[in-house]
């Protein structure tokens, strides 16, 4: 099986076995509402951007009340959960860290490509090139996991689309239709380590530091 089947698989299978009256709808139940999730992602560039915000305008309408993502990204490390205030000390070795692995690789284009759904929210699946997870890797040996169950070879890349804030019968029928849908490709550029604390009604972003390909 083709790398690409195999990722389309994961995300038609996530799809296929949802239950819209087990979903989670209050955010994240294993995380701390006061805590900072600190992540080192990737910023969804253009012309995946604009596609995404248009889809997202487009389920609002046809099913109000659920919650949008607000900062478009593809997270390559789940970090840390870091009770606040954030430990600077410790974000500057991070940061110097994964530079250090950054800059032994070079950039590489990802694809953006129809909606599957995990408990708590619906995403649009990314599918990666080998680059991508031998950068995970590198980058998961060097820096701690907050959620090493969900990385490494269970890593499903995605980019988070619509939070549910009631059991999403109203989008399911929208979300089939996207099965396939084309949101286009970028070529990754550079990672943002951010931290997030997810609220019920909205998340808090703090921006730490920018990190760009050398070669």
């Amino acid at each position: 099986m083709s790398e690409y089947r195999r990722q389309r698989q994961i995300f038609d299978n996530l799809l296929k076995n949802f239950k819209p009256d087990r979903a989670v709808t209050s955010g994240p139940a294993r995380e701390k509402p006061d805590n900072i999730l600190v992540n080192l992602n990737i910023p969804i560039a253009q012309p995946v951007l604009g596609e995404m915000e248009s889809v997202i305008a487009d389920l609002n309408r046809k099913a109000p009340g659920h919650r949008p993502e607000e900062e478009h990204h593809l997270t390559i490390r789940a970090i840390a959960d870091m009770a606040p205030p954030a430990d600077n000390d410790v974000l500057h070795q991070w940061t110097a860290t994964a530079t250090q692995i950054i800059n032994q690789h070079k950039p590489f284009e990802v694809e953006v490509r129809g909606i599957s759904t995990f408990p708590n929210v619906a995403f649009a699946g990314v599918f990666v090139p080998p680059e991508f997870m031998e950068l995970h890797q590198a980058l998961l040996g060097a820096l701690p996991s907050r959620r090493p169950d969900q990385e490494g070879s269970h890593m499903v890349p995605h980019a988070a689309i619509i939070y549910y804030t009631h059991p999403p019968f109203d989008l399911m029928p929208h979300l089939a239709k996207l099965k396939n849908h084309s949101f286009g490709k970028f070529t990754v550029s550079e990672f943002k380590l951010e931290g997030r604390s997810i609220g019920l009604n909205h998340n808090t972003h703090y921006p730490f530091s920018t990190i760009s390909f050398s070669r």
